[in-house]
C-alpha cells in the first residue's frame, strides 16, 4: 500500500480517495497525505507512516576502534567500553 501511494501526484491520490474501489484503510492514508499536503503539516502522516513501519531507532551507540589515543603532547590516554561508576 505505501509503496503505491507514495508515488502518486496530488490529481492521482484524489482520484484514488474517490474511487469506490479504494480499500478503507488506503482511504485513511491518501486523506491523511492529501490534508498534509494542502496544510503543509506531515504530523499525520508521520504518525500512519509510524504506525505502519514503525518508529526509528532513537538511541544512539559510539564504540571505538582503538582502545587508547595518544594526544599531541604524547601522553596516552586508556579507555573501556565499559560505563563508569557514577558518584
Amino acid at each position: 500500500m505505501l509503496n503505491s501511494v507514495s508515488e502518486m501526484t496530488l490529481t492521482q491520490l484524489k482520484a484514488a480517495y474517490e474511487s469506490p474501489e479504494t480499500k478503507a484503510i488506503q482511504k485513511l492514508f491518501i486523506k491523511t497525505l492529501i490534508d498534509g499536503l494542502k496544510g503543509d503539516s506531515v504530523r499525520a502522516a508521520e504518525f500512519i507512516l509510524t504506525r505502519i513501519i514503525g518508529k526509528p531507532k532513537d538511541d544512539v551507540q559510539i564504540s571505538f576502534p582503538r582502545r587508547t589515543i595518544k594526544k599531541l603532547d604524547g601522553t596516552v590516554i586508556e579507555y573501556t567500553n565499559e560505563p563508569e561508576d557514577e558518584a
